[in-house]
């Protein structure tokens, strides 16, 4: 029997390469100008198929794949397609209105699918203690968190206050708990279960999992640092961030190794493994030095280059490799891909150079012809893409989620 969750995987490479083809014809914007794009409104659009198309739609699969039985596909197929609705729905509306009533309408359906899957997921995690079932059920709380955000957008905008600090703060809170709360607690869930799978014990202890949970609360401070709030809040910010990297620290510096060799990983998934890993190090430290006042001054002097970096650090560095060898593990045999692995890696590495170069040093964008190399650079990142997804969407035997 075709295991739950399968049949939906290729719904969210589609959402991909929409996601990705809008992010290109932004940058294409900047070299090449187009009269008929405005761009707030192509960036809504961008950023709401990445996030809940591709993403989200992701984690929906693998969660079902690996937690919820075939028994229960009726439920959960009638939720899919009300999601892939309001999907169609928000790659119309954005681009041609921005926020207004239909764009929001779509947004608010997808919204409730969103409370209706976390609900079913979270009954049917009743009684299970296991470690992975303990990562999925914070996710599943940080999803339902994150989506207070939205409504604190309307409801400021609706008082009057949408030019305060607190219009755009309830972006932030919403982004936060869906990168750092849903996203990377979905992901702990994931591995945590393949862990438990294939017998592989798990040395994290439930106050080891509540200290994280306590750290994804209290780095959400970091998020309001631009507004040079009280010194309480830089505190809170540290100390969630150094929790962070003493718990996830740990695991990947120290246990990781043994892990790997104790999963029997080949050496296509190793590689990747090593990939995600040293990119969440190297966010776990660069949180650390944003609680500096310096630092924070640094990030919100040129946010359009240093906080969209940030964001693609986790979204092309963590989440995107993450959820393309994990949806679709054949492609790990494949010979082309370590090669498509590389003009990927390349072309992420680009990007992220330019974007925080330019933060670091404004002049860099006349120095050289910026906005046309940082094109080229995602051009080189959305072929190695392409080229994975065209071979998922032609190939018809989908196998497991598994990453032997």
């Amino acid at each position: 029997m075709m295991q739950l969750g399968t049949k939906y995987r290729k719904a969210p490479y589609i959402w991909l390469m929409a996601a990705f083809s809008l992010g290109l014809l932004l940058r294409w914007s900047f070299v090449f100008p187009v009269s008929w794009i405005q761009y707030k409104f192509l960036v809504h659009a961008h950023s709401h198929l990445a996030l809940l198309g591709w993403v989200y739609g992701g984690f929906f699969t693998l969660i079902l794949s690996l937690f919820i039985p075939a028994k229960d596909s009726r439920r959960f197929n009638h939720l899919f397609w009300w999601m892939q609705v309001s999907l169609v729905g928000m790659l119309i509306s954005f681009p041609l209105q921005g926020y207004a009533a239909s764009s929001i309408t779509f947004s608010t359906i997808f919204g409730v699918t969103t409370y209706i899957f976390s609900w079913w997921v979270f009954r049917r995690l009743q009684g299970n203690h296991d470690v992975s079932a303990q990562f999925l059920r914070h996710a599943l709380l940080f999803l339902v968190v994150s989506s207070l955000g939205p409504y604190g957008l309307g409801y400021f905008k609706a008082m009057g206050l949408k030019s305060t600090h607190w219009f755009p703060n309830s972006i932030y809170f919403y982004l936060h708990f869906l990168y750092n709360g849903f996203f990377l607690w979905a992901l702990g869930a994931w591995a945590c279960k393949r862990l438990e799978q294939k017998g592989i014990p798990l040395s994290i202890s439930k106050v080891e999992i509540n200290l994280l949970s306590l750290s994804t609360w209290l780095t959400f401070c970091l998020s309001v640092l631009w507004m040079e709030p009280s010194w309480s809040w830089y505190v809170g910010g540290i100390i969630g961030s150094i929790l962070q990297l003493w718990i996830l620290g740990k695991w990947l510096i120290i246990k990781s190794g043994k892990i790997m060799e104790q999963a029997e990983l080949n050496s296509a998934s190793r590689w990747i493994a090593l990939f995600i890993g040293g990119i969440i190090l190297i966010k776990l430290i660069s949180q650390i030095l944003s609680a500096y006042p310096a630092v924070t001054a640094w990030i919100h002097s040129a946010p359009m280059f240093t906080v969209i970096g940030y964001i693609h650090l986790i979204m092309l560095g963590i989440l995107t490799p993450f959820l393309l060898v994990n949806l679709s593990p054949q492609i790990l045999n494949q010979p082309w891909f370590k090669r498509t692995a590389f003009i990927y890696l390349f072309g992420f590495g680009f990007t992220e150079m330019m974007l925080f170069g330019h933060g670091l040093w404004p002049e860099l964008g006349t120095k050289i012809n910026f906005f046309p190399l940082l094109l080229t650079g995602y051009l080189i990142l959305a072929s190695a893409v392409l080229r994975i997804v065209w071979y998922i969407l032609l190939n018809s035997k989908m196998r497991e989620t598994t990453t032997d």
